[in-house]
């Protein structure tokens, strides 16, 4: 089952407000048993890897997501796909509710139980060591909160996916 208590994360910054939203709600995940990390896909621009070309590019992504017949959905997602976003200086932003139902992988259990955290950057770009060294240690604390151990496998997916951890 859930926790019902927010996650809290030292320096993590909440843009929920800031960020596109549908008037309706997919859902809220009953369990915490995976978490992904996503990646964009396509190479993302310096300037919109942090600060405020990072919030008008996930702006940018919630619209995208919520367009009709995105990710192969009738009516598009309901807003933004990821939970959490790592910035290139190693910030950590909450995109959405801990306990929000995510379409943001190919695989049922992923997106029923699973969170995801998002490096925005695609093509050949690697995490800047910021975010690599943040991007462990919010995993490491998702996975002690919700007691998920470290999975067997991964999977690459982009735009709408990562590897899972």
């Amino acid at each position: 089952r859930m926790t019902s208590s927010p996650f809290v994360y030292s320096g993590m910054t909440d843009i929920r407000a800031l960020l596109p939203r549908a008037p309706w709600s997919i859902g809220r995940r009953p369990a915490t048993t995976s978490i992904t990390v996503h990646y964009s896909g396509p190479p993302v621009p310096e300037s919109m890897q942090r600060g405020g070309g990072l919030l008008n590019q996930l702006c940018i992504d919630a619209t995208w997501q919520m367009q009709p017949g995105w990710g192969g959905t009738k009516a598009g997602a309901d807003g933004l796909q990821y939970h959490f976003v790592i910035d290139a200086d190693g910030r950590t932003y909450q995109t959405r509710d801990v306990d929000a139902l995510l379409w943001h992988c190919g695989h049922q259990d992923g997106n029923t139980n699973g969170l995801s955290v998002h490096f925005p950057l695609g093509g050949d770009q690697d995490a800047t060591p910021a975010q690599w060294l943040d991007g462990l240690s919010l995993i490491g604390a998702l996975r002690a909160r919700y007691n998920v151990s470290p999975q067997p496998r991964s999977a690459g997916l982009s735009g709408g996916g990562g590897s899972g951890v």
